[in-house]
C-alpha cells in the first residue's frame, strides 16, 4: 500500500492482529503435541467444573437459610432494631466473591430485587452510598417514574425519597389495568433493603458505626437487612462495634462449612471420579495432603496444585492421550518409547512364554492389542475402586481407634501407598467389639455400595453372612435343639471314673458362642473381599499413562525455597536463561555469565568486609578480553558493576558498613 502527499512524513497502517493461541507455543510432532495439549484442556475444563459444582452444592444449605432468614426479617419490620446476618465464611474457603455474588442472585429470585453487594474497595462512607446509589438506579433504569438518585453525593434522604416514589407508583389511584411492572414494584415496596457487606473486616470501624448508625434512624421509612461476610469469628465482629451500636442490631450467624469438609469432597468428585483418566499416585497426594493439613488449609491452592498436576502429567508425558484414545494414536516411536515403561517391562519379564516375549519386544501389531487390553484393564480398575474405597471407609468409620483413620482422604492415602494389608488386619483384630446390629449394618452398608458399581464383583460370602445375621434367631434355636440332642443322659449308666470324666468334657459347652463363630465367617468374607479387589496400582502395566507420581518437580513447584532458587540462579544461571551455556564448575567465572552472576561469585570469594575498588577491578578483569581497551568501554564496564552491586543489595546479599565507607558487608555464606 502507497501513500502519496504533498509533505514528506510517516504513515502507519494497522493490520489485523493474530491473536495468540497456545498451539503456536507447543511443537508439533506428528499431531502429538496438539492432542497431548486437547487433552490437557479437556481434564481442566472437567477439573474446573466439578469444583463449581463442589462449590454450589457445598453453599446450598447456607443459601437455603439465608434466604429464609431475610424473609422473615422482611415480614416482621422493626423499627428499634437492625435485623443482621453475619456469613462466617473462614479464611481459606474458595472464591468468596463468586459466593456473595451468587447470594445477590438467589436474594433476587427469591425475596427482593432490592440487593446491593458493596464491595471490599467500598471502604469509605462516600464509596458506600455510590455503590448502593449506582445498583439500585439500575434495577428500575427504564421506568421514568422512579426517582434517580445521585451517584456521587447521595445520601439517606435520596434513598428514602427513591423509595416513597417507588411506592406512589406502584399503587396507582386511578382503577386501571395493572401490568407486570406495577404487581414487581408493588410487590418490590414492600420488601426490604438488603446489603450485603463483602468484606467486613476491611471496613474501618468509625465508617462502619456511623452507617449502622443512619440505617437505625431510617428505620421508620424503609425496612433494611444488613448482610456481613466475616472471614474469621462471629466474635471479631463483636470486638469492632461498641456496645450502643452492637444494641442497635439483632444478629444471626451463618457457618460455612469447613475446608477440611471441601476437601473430602474434592477427594470423592474428583480423585475418586471413575470418568476421568488421571489420578494422583501415593507420593504426590502425600505432599499435597501434608500442604493442605499443616500448612495453610487452602483449598484454592489445592485445586491449583492438582492442575498443575495436571498440566504436568499432560504435557510432559506425551503418552498420555493413550488414555482416551485407547492406543489408536500410537505409531511405532511411540511403541518403542511404551516399552521402556518400567510396568510394560516387568510385565514382559512376568511373561512365562519366551515366544510371546519376543512378540511384546518386537511385533507392533500384537503389542498394540495387548496395549488395548492392559488399558480396558486397567479402566475397570478406575470403575471398580472408588466403590471399594468406600467400602473400607464404611468399615473404618465403625471401628474404634481404626488404623485407616476416620476420613475418607486418610483410607484413600493408604490405599495409594499400598500399607493398606497390614491397616486391614490391625481393624480386624478390633472387630470383635461390634454387636450383632453393628456388624449387620455394616454388611448391608457395603452391599448397597457394591450394588452401585458398574463392574461386577464376587460378594456371595457377604450375602451369606449378611443373611444368617437376619436369620440368627432361627440359627439359635436350631442350635440349642442340636446340642440338646447330642447331649447324653448319664442316669442309670454305670461306668468308671476316667470314662465319666471323659463324657462330661465333651459335654461341656464351648466358649464360642453361634454369634461369635458368624462374626468370625464375616471376617473371612471381609478378609477375602478386600485382598481381592484392592490392589496396589503399581501392580497395574501401564500405570504411568494414569497416574503422576513425580514428586521432585511437584516439590519444586509446590514448595517454594527463594533463598535456594536464587542461589541457583545467580550460580548457575543455564538452569533458567538458555542462551547462558553451561558452565563445567559453578564456581568458574566467564564473561559470558549475567553481570549480577559474576559479581556474585566474586563477592563469595571474599570475606565479610568487600573492597568496593578491588571488588569493582576484580569484575573488570573478567571482562577485559571483551573488546578493545578504551575510556569508553571501561565507563560502561563501571556502571555496569554499579548496577550488578545495586541488584544484590537490592535481594539482600550485601549491605553498606559505617565501619568503613569504601566496604560493603557480606551477608551470606556457604550455599545459602
Amino acid at each position: 500500500m502507497s501513500t502519496t502527499s504533498l509533505s514528506k512524513g510517516v504513515f502507519s497502517f494497522r493490520g489485523k492482529k493474530k491473536k495468540p493461541s497456545p498451539k503456536d507455543f507447543v511443537e508439533n510432532e506428528c499431531g502429538l503435541k496438539s492432542q497431548q495439549l486437547n487433552y490437557y484442556e479437556y481434564l481442566s475444563t472437567e477439573l474446573h467444573t466439578i469444583s463449581q459444582k463442589i462449590h454450589a452444592d457445598m453453599a446450598q444449605d447456607l443459601f437455603t437459610e439465608l434466604v429464609s432468614y431475610v424473609t422473615i426479617c422482611g415480614q416482621k419490620r422493626s423499627e428499634e432494631e437492625i435485623h443482621a446476618a453475619a456469613i462466617v465464611t473462614g479464611v481459606n474457603t474458595p472464591d468468596h466473591s463468586v459466593l456473595y455474588s451468587n447470594l445477590c442472585s438467589k436474594l433476587v429470585e427469591e425475596v427482593t430485587p432490592h440487593v446491593v453487594l458493596i464491595e471490599s474497595k467500598s471502604n469509605t462512607t462516600k464509596l458506600i452510598m455510590q455503590s448502593i446509589a449506582s445498583q439500585l438506579n439500575s434495577i428500575y433504569e427504564d421506568d421514568e417514574n422512579v426517582v434517580k438518585m445521585p451517584q456521587t453525593h447521595c445520601a439517606w434522604s435520596h434513598i428514602t425519597e427513591w423509595h416513597r416514589s417507588l411506592i406512589s407508583t406502584s399503587s396507582p389511584k386511578k382503577v386501571r389495568k395493572t401490568t407486570k411492572t406495577d404487581t414487581k414494584k408493588r410487590t418490590a415496596s414492600s420488601r426490604p433493603l438488603v446489603l450485603l457487606f463483602e468484606a467486613f473486616n476491611n471496613l474501618p470501624v468509625s465508617c462502619l458505626q456511623d452507617f449502622i448508625l443512619s440505617c437505625r434512624n431510617h428505620l421508620a421509612d424503609m425496612s433494611i437487612v444488613l448482610v456481613f461476610g466475616v472471614t474469621l469469628s462471629l466474635s471479631s465482629l463483636r470486638s469492632r462495634l461498641t456496645h450502643e451500636i452492637s444494641t442497635m442490631l439483632s444478629i444471626e450467624a451463618f457457618q460455612m462449612k469447613s475446608s477440611s469438609v471441601y476437601l473430602n469432597q474434592i477427594i470423592d468428585r474428583m480423585l475418586l471420579n471413575s470418568d476421568l483418566p488421571f489420578r494422583l499416585g501415593g507420593k504426590t497426594f502425600q505432599l499435597l495432603l501434608d500442604n493442605f493439613l499443616c500448612h495453610d488449609f487452602s483449598i484454592q491452592k489445592f485445586l491449583h496444585c492438582m492442575q498443575f498436576c495436571v498440566m504436568d502429567h499432560c504435557l510432559g508425558n506425551e503418552h498420555s492421550v493413550s488414555c482416551i484414545a485407547r492406543g489408536k494414536v500410537l505409531s511405532n516411536k511411540n511403541l518403542d518409547h511404551i516399552r521402556k515403561l518400567t510396568s510394560f517391562n516387568k510385565f514382559v519379564d512376568d511373561e512365562a512364554d519366551p515366544k510371546l516375549q519376543s512378540r511384546l519386544l518386537e511385533d507392533a501389531a500384537y503389542t498394540k492389542s495387548k496395549i488395548l487390553t492392559l488399558l480396558e484393564d486397567i479402566n475397570v480398575y478406575h470403575r471398580k475402586q472408588p466403590y471399594v474405597t468406600r467400602c473400607l471407609h464404611t468399615l473404618s468409620k465403625s471401628i474404634p481407634k481404626s488404623a485407616f483413620g476416620k476420613q475418607l482422604r486418610e483410607v484413600y492415602y493408604s490405599v495409594l501407598n499400598g500399607n493398606f494389608n497390614a491397616a486391614l488386619e490391625e481393624d480386624f483384630k478390633l472387630f470383635s467389639v461390634l454387636s450383632r446390629n453393628a456388624l449387620q449394618e455394616q454388611l448391608t452398608a457395603i452391599l448397597e455400595i457394591m450394588s452401585d458399581c458398574p463392574v461386577e464383583s464376587d460378594v456371595s460370602s457377604l450375602r451369606n453372612v449378611l443373611d444368617k445375621l437376619f436369620n440368627f434367631e432361627e440359627l439359635l434355636e436350631k442350635s440349642e435343639l442340636n446340642s440338646a440332642a447330642n447331649k447324653t443322659s448319664l442316669i442309670g449308666k454305670k461306668m468308671d471314673m476316667y470314662t465319666l470324666r471323659k463324657t462330661l468334657q465333651q459335654q461341656r459347652p464351648k466358649h464360642v458362642t453361634l454369634f461369635e463363630e458368624i462374626r468370625g465367617e464375616a471376617v473371612d468374607a471381609l478378609r477375602s473381599f478386600f485382598h481381592n479387589e484392592v490392589v496396589h496400582f503399581k501392580k497395574l502395566p501401564l500405570h504411568e499413562l494414569f497416574y503422576y507420581d513425580d514428586i521432585k518437580t511437584l516439590k519444586s513447584a509446590v514448595n517454594a525455597l527463594p533463598r535456594v532458587a536464587l542461589f541457583t540462579a545467580l550460580s548457575k544461571p543455564h538452569v533458567y536463561l538458555h542462551d547462558v551455556p553451561k558452565l563445567e564448575s559453578s564456581q568458574s567465572v566467564t564473561s559470558q555469565l549475567p553481570d549480577t552472576s559474576v559479581a556474585f561469585k566474586l563477592h563469595m570469594e571474599c570475606s565479610t568486609m568487600i573492597n568496593i575498588y578491588d571488588w569493582m577491578q576484580a569484575f573488570l578483569s573478567v571482562h577485559e578480553g571483551d573488546d578493545s581497551k578504551g575510556e569508553q568501554h571501561l565507563k560502561q564496564l563501571c556502571s555496569r558493576f554499579s548496577h550488578s552491586a545495586a541488584e544484590m543489595q537490592l535481594l539482600g546479599l550485601i549491605k553498606s558498613t559505617k565501619r568503613k565507607t569504601d566496604h560493603v558487608t557480606r551477608l551470606t555464606w556457604g550455599t545459602i
